[in-house]
């Protein structure tokens, strides 16, 4: 009985198809003493997915602490400008959106009812 940690999708999961109790009785010695390394080996790899867990949480949070630092001698970057979208033609602006989306969707009902050109422009104003 050859087990890997990538014959199943989880450890625990392999853990539950190991025999236990009367089956794990029914069995010979030597396989009992493979399933046995076996789930010492799966304990041993659980053990170090874990570690590997609390490494990874560990180094989110240092991040997450220096990130707290970053406003101490330092000011984070304000937007000083505002984008915003018009649809033009050749008689001057039909509408101003405030968003990409909502240009888009008007634009396209301006061409299905004018007979004229009509386009996106994009513009940025001081806040």
């Amino acid at each position: 009985m050859n087990m890997t940690n990538t014959d199943f999708k989880t450890i625990e999961e392999a853990l539950k198809l190991l025999p236990h109790g009367e089956e794990f009785d029914a069995l010979t010695d030597e396989q009992q003493n493979i399933i046995v390394k076996a789930d010492v080996t799966m304990v041993k790899l659980l053990k170090k997915k874990k570690k590997d867990v609390a490494r990874q949480t560990k180094y989110i949070n240092e991040k997450r602490s220096i990130n707290k630092n970053y406003g101490r001698g330092k000011s984070m970057y304000v937007r000083k400008t505002r984008d915003y979208w018009s649809i033009h033609s050749q008689y001057g602006v039909e509408c101003n959106c405030s968003t990409l989306a909502e240009a888009k969707a008007n634009l396209q009902d301006y061409r299905d009812n004018v007979p004229y050109a009509v386009w996106i422009e994009k513009h940025r104003e001081r806040i």
